[in-house]
């Protein structure tokens, strides 16, 4: 999921991980918030397609 946290260890390639370079969940909850603010995520790399 967005955070890397994940059961079984799959992970969808439309996934981005925000926890990646983060210190915190804190920190990674507010790295998405950003993005979805700026409108940078989701990009083309993180939609999902047939």
């Amino acid at each position: 999921d967005m955070l890397g946290l994940s059961i079984t260890g799959h992970v969808p390639k439309f996934v981005k991980n925000f926890m990646a370079g983060q210190d915190s969940i804190h920190a990674a909850l507010s790295a998405y918030v950003s993005e979805v603010k700026n409108v940078t995520f989701p990009s083309v790399e993180h939609g999902f397609s047939a």
